[in-house]
C-alpha cells in the first residue's frame, strides 16, 4: 500500500467544483493519502509563484478536504496562495461491465465509486497516451495503459484474472489477487504479480519485477529487445523468509521462499535483488554476466561464469565469484568473500566490520600469495584466480603452501592457514596468525601479536611488541623478539629465544633448548630433557621431569633455578663453558663460591659476577666431587691427550711428538691444526657448535668436547668396536651426549698421523684427523694447504681412501645410534 503525502487546497469552489484557474489559499497542512483505498478526483497542475512554481500531480478528498499531491516530493507544504491551472476529472466506473477509455490528457481512471469498493464487472479500460493512472475493481478485467507513463492496479483492489498491457512508456502494473497476465510493453516498466498465479513479461526496456512472499507463483519473462537488462526483486509482507534462486541456464532458473508456498521461474533475467532476510542465490548454471543483490540478512550468493557483479549488502554474507571477471562487494556486516583457483579475475571489496577472503584449492595444488599494499588492501593469486582486495581485516589460505606478505600495512592483520609449508609476514599492527600444519615460517613483526604454529616444525617470529606465541606440535624454533612476551612452545624438541624483555616461556614436552635473552625472565621447560638459559638479568628457571642442563651466560645476573635435581633418578647438570676466571681460562670448581640464601637454598656464584640460586638444595651437600658431577669443571685448559709422558693438553703437541694410539702404540704426530672459531663464527655456522660428552659416558674422566664430526669409539648390538659421530650421538645417544649450545667460542685442534689412529683423549678412546672430504672442507685455507704439502694427491681429486688408507674403525650410520650405546661400551674392550 502506498502513502503518500497530500497538501491542503483551501480554493475557491464557486459551486462548480474544482476546476483550472479556480484560486486556493496558502497554509502548511499536510495528511497522508493511501492510494489503495483513497481514490483521486482528478490530475492536473497548481502554480506556486514564488515557491514552487508549477508543479504537476493528483488531487485527492479526504474526510471532506482537497489535497494536492505532487508527482515529485517537493519536501515541504507551500505556505502562499496559488491557482490551479489544469484540472482532468477522473474517470469512473461503475458497478458493471464498463468500457472506460481515456484522453490524451493526463487520466485518472477507476472503476469503481468512492463509495463502491470491489466492484465485479469484467471491465475494459483504455487508458489512452497521457501518463495515466488506472485502478481496477474485481471482476476480469482487461487494461490497456497505451502511451505514456502509467501506474495501473493497487495492491487492495482487483481479485479477478485480468489481462494489464502496460503499452509504451515507462509503467508502473500491480496486477492484484488473481491469475493475472501482465505485459509490460516497451519502456521501463515495474511489474508486480500480487496474489494469484501470474504470469509477467518485460518486453523492451529495462524492466522491473517484484514478488513477494504473500503471492502464489509467478512466471517471468524480462524479454530481450534493444535494451537488455531485467530485474527480478524480493520482497517480504507476510513473513522475515529469505528467498532461493537458483540458475538452470543462462539468465533461466527457478526461485522458491523459504517459509512460504511462494515460487516461480524466471527466464531472461539479468539482476536479481534478494530479500532483506537471507537469502540463498546460486548463478553457477549461468554463463552470463549478472548482478546479484542480496539486501538485507546473512546471505549465500554464488556467481556463474560470466563478468558478475555480486553485492551483498547488510548481513553477515558469502560470497563467491566463480569463472569471469567479477567483483564482490561485502556491504554492511562481517562478510566472507571465497575465492577458488580455478576463478579468474576477482575483485573484493569488504567494506563490512570484518570481512574475511577465503582461498580454495580445487585441483591445481598452487597455494594463494596475498600481498597487502595498504592496512587493508592489496593483490592475490591463486592458480588462474588474481585481483585485487579492499577493506579486508582476514585471510584464510589453502591445504597448499601458502604466503601472506602484510608489511605493508599498520592494521591488524589476521590469517588462518591449512596445510602446506606458510609463509606469513606480519604488519605494524596487532597481527593474529594461525599456520596451520606444515612447517610454516611466521615473522610477525611490530606489535602486539598472536602466533599459533600448530602442528609440525615452525619458525616462528614475534618481532617488536609484547606477544603470544604457541608453537604447538613440532620441533619449533620461536625468537620472541623485544617486548614482555609469552611462549607456549608446545610439544616436540623446540629451541626458543625470548630475546629483550620480561619473558615467561613455557617449553611444553620434548627436549626443548630455551634461551630468556636479556630481561628477567621465567623459563619453564615441563618434561623432557632440557637446556634452559636465562641469559642477561634475573631469570626463574623450572626444568620439570627430566636430565636438564641450565646454562650459566657470561655476565648473566643472578638466577634462580626452582627444582634442580640430582637425587639419582634426575640428573640435572649446570652448563659454565661460557663463564671464564679472572685470567681468561674457563671456570673451575676452585673459582666457585657456595653460599646460602638465608633459607637454606645453595647459592653458586663465580668470578665474574654470575650467580645462580639452586632452590632446594643445601648449600652443605655441594662438595667438590658434587659441583664436577654437576657440570663444572675440574682442571682449565683443553682436552688431555695420552702421550708416554701422561696425558697431555691438545694445544701443548707439536709435530714430532709421540702419542699413544690403540692399535699402533706409539706414533709421532704428523701435523697439528687449530681453527678458532668466535661467537658470530657459531651464530652464522650453527653446525659447527661443539657437542659436550659428559664424564664417565664413554669412559671419559673429565666432559669431553669435541667438534660435531668428530668420531667417538664405542660399540654396537656386541659388535666390534666403531666409531660413532658426536652430532648422532648428541641427537640419539642418550642424556650424556649434548650439543654444547653454551659454548659461545671455541678453539678445534686436529692430530694428524701417518695413517688414521685411535688415540686416547681424556681416557676415552677417539680418533686422529682423517682428511676427508668433509674433514678438509672445515679446515681454514691454511690449514687446507698445510695438509696438501703432506698428502699432494689429495688434491688431485682421488680419494682419502686411496692416498691416507682406511679409517681405523667403521662408522656407524646414525639409525645404528640407541641410547643404550654408552651401556654397551667397556673401556678395557675398546682398549683390547
Amino acid at each position: 500500500m502506498a502513502t503518500l503525502t497530500g497538501y491542503s487546497l483551501y480554493w475557491d469552489e464557486n459551486g462548480d467544483g474544482l476546476g483550472a484557474s479556480d484560486g486556493i489559499s496558502g497554509g502548511s497542512e499536510t495528511c497522508p493519502i493511501y492510494t489503495d483505498s483513497d481514490f483521486p478526483l482528478g490530475s492536473g497542475s497548481v502554480n506556486y509563484p514564488t515557491t514552487l512554481g508549477t508543479v504537476s500531480g493528483v488531487f485527492y478528498e479526504y474526510a471532506g478536504d482537497t489535497y494536492f499531491v505532487p508527482d515529485d516530493d517537493t519536501g515541504f507544504p507551500p505556505w502562499e496562495a496559488g491557482t490551479v491551472t489544469s484540472f482532468t476529472e477522473a474517470i469512473k466506473g461503475s458497478t458493471g461491465n464498463d468500457d472506460l477509455t481515456g484522453t490524451t490528457d493526463r487520466d485518472v481512471i477507476h472503476d469503481s465509486d468512492q463509495n463502491l469498493y470491489n466492484q465485479t464487472g469484467d471491465d475494459r479500460i483504455s487508458a489512452g497516451s497521457g501518463d495515466d493512472t488506472v485502478v481496477f475493481g474485481d471482476g476480469n478485467d482487461t487494461i490497456r495503459g497505451e502511451d505514456g507513463n502509467d501506474q495501473i492496479g493497487s495492491w487492495s483492489f482487483g481479485s479477478g484474472n485480468n489481462l494489464i498491457e502496460g503499452g509504451a512508456g515507462d509503467d508502473s502494473i500491480i496486477g492484484g489477487s488473481g491469475d493475472d497476465q501482465i505485459i509490460g510493453g516497451e519502456g521501463d516498466d515495474w511489474m508486480a504479480g500480487a496474489g494469484g498465479r501470474d504470469t509477467m513479461d518485460g518486453g523492451d526496456g529495462y524492466d522491473q519485477f517484484w514478488v513477494t512472499d504473500d503471492h502464489d507463483y509467478a512466471d517471468i519473462t524480462g524479454g530481450e529487445g534493444f535494451v537488455d537488462w531485467d530485474i527480478v526483486g524480493f520482497g517480504n509482507w507476510a513473513t522475515n523468509s529469505g528467498v532461493n534462486v537458483t540458475f538452470s541456464g543462462d539468465e533461466a532458473g527457478s526461485f522458491a521462499f523459504q517459509d512460504t508456498s511462494t515460487s516461480g521461474v524466471f527466464q531472461e533475467i539479468e539482476h536479481i535483488i534478494g530479500t532483506d532476510n537471507g537469502d540463498n542465490i546460486d548463478a553457477s548454471g549461468n554463463s552470463r554476466g549478472l548482478t546479484l543483490e542480496g539486501r538485507g540478512g546473512d546471505d549465500s550468493i554464488i556467481g556463474g561464469s560470466g563478468d558478475d557483479y555480486i553485492s551483498g549488502g547488510r548481513g553477515a554474507d558469502t560470497l563467491t565469484g566463480g569463472l569471469g571477471s567479477d567483483t564482490l562487494v561485502g556491504g554492511d556486516g562481517n562478510d566472507l568473500f571465497v575465492v577458488h583457483d580455478s576463478d579468474e579475475t576477482t575483485d573484493v571489496h569488504g567494506e563490512g566490520w570484518w570481512d574475511i577472503i577465503q582461498f580454495q584449492d580445487e585441483g591445481t595444488g598452487e597455494g594463494a600469495v596475498v600481498t597487502y599494499e595498504g592496512d587493508t588492501y592489496g593483490t592475490y593469486s591463486i592458480g588462474g584466480a588474481a585481483g585485487n582486495f579492499s577493506s579486508i581485516e582476514q585471510t584464510e589460505t589453502t591445504r597448499n603452501d601458502d604466503i601472506v606478505d602484510a608489511s605493508a600495512s599498520n592494521w591488524t592483520a589476521v590469517t588462518s592457514m591449512l596445510d602446506g609449508d606458510d609463509t606469513f609476514l606480519g604488519s605494524g599492527g596487532d597481527d593474529r596468525v594461525w599456520a596451520g600444519d606444515g612447517q610454516d615460517y611466521v615473522d610477525a613483526g611490530a606489535g602486539d601479536d598472536e602466533i599459533y604454529g600448530e602442528s609440525d616444525d615452525d619458525t616462528l617470529l614475534g618481532g617488536d611488541g609484547h606477544d603470544s606465541i604457541y608453537g604447538g606440535e613440532g620441533a619449533d624454533s620461536i625468537v620472541a623478539g623485544q617486548g614482555n612476551d609469552l611462549v607456549d612452545a608446545g610439544a616436540g624438541h623446540d629451541t626458543v629465544d625470548g630475546g629483550s624483555g620480561q619473558d615467561l616461556i613455557y617449553g611444553g614436552d620434548g627436549d626443548d633448548v630455551l634461551g630468556g635473552g636479556s630481561g628477567d625472565d621465567t623459563l619453564i621447560a615441563d618434561a623432557g630433557n632440557d637446556t634452559l638459559g636465562g641469559g642477561a638479568g634475573s631469570d626463574v628457571l623450572k626444568g620439570g621431569a627430566g636430565d636438564d642442563v641450565f646454562v650459566i651466560a657470561n655476565n648473566g645476573g643472578y638466577d634462580v633455578v626452582d627444582d634442580f635435581r640430582m637425587d639419582g633418578t634426575e640428573h640435572d647438570q649446570l652448563d659454565v663453558t661460557g663463564l671464564t676466571n679472572a685470567s681468561g681460562n674457563p671456570v673451575t670448581v676452585g673459582d666457585v663460591t657456595v653460599l646460602d640464601d638465608g633459607n637454606g637454598n645453595a647459592v653458586l656464584t663465580f668470578p665474574g659476577g654470575e650467580g645462580i640460586q639452586l632452590n632446594g638444595i643445601a648449600p652443605a651437600t655441594l662438595s667438590i666431587p658434587t659441583l664436577v658431577s654437576m657440570g663444572i669443571p675440574c682442571f682449565a685448559g683443553g682436552t688431555r691427550i695420552r702421550t708416554p709422558s701422561g696425558d697431555v693438553p691438545i694445544e701443548n703437541l707439536n709435530v714430532g711428538d709421540l702419542v699413544q694410539t690403540l692399535d699402533n702404540g706409539m706414533q709421532p704426530v704428523l701435523w697439528v691444526g687449530r681453527r678458532h672459531l668466535t661467537q658470530a663464527d657459531l651464530a652464522e655456522n650453527p653446525k659447527l657448535q661443539p657437542v659436550r660428552i659428559r664424564a664417565g659416558s664413554l669412559g671419559n674422566e673429565r666432559d669431553l668436547i669435541v667438534s660435531p664430526q668428530h668420531g667417538i669409539v664405542t660399540t654396537h648390538s656386541g659388535e666390534s668396536p666403531a666409531l660413532a659421530r658426536a652430532i648422532h650421538l648428541a641427537r640419539d645417544g642418550g642424556p650424556g651426549f649434548r650439543v654444547a649450545r653454551g659454548i659461545k667460542s671455541v678453539t678445534y685442534y686436529h692430530l694428524m698421523f701417518e695413517s688414521h689412529e685411535i688415540i686416547i683423549a681424556e681416557n676415552a678412546p677417539s680418533e686422529s684427523f682423517y682428511p676427508g672430504p668433509m674433514a678438509l672442507n672445515a679446515l681454514a685455507p691454511a690449514e687446507r694447504a698445510e695438509v696438501a704439502a703432506l698428502f699432494p694427491e689429495l688434491l688431485a681429486n682421488l680419494g682419502a681412501l686411496e692416498v691416507y688408507g682406511p679409517t681405523a674403525r667403521r662408522f656407524l650410520i646414525r639409525k645404528e645410534i640407541t641410547r643404550d650405546v654408552a651401556e654397551k661400551f667397556s673401556p678395557a674392550r675398546a682398549f683390547g
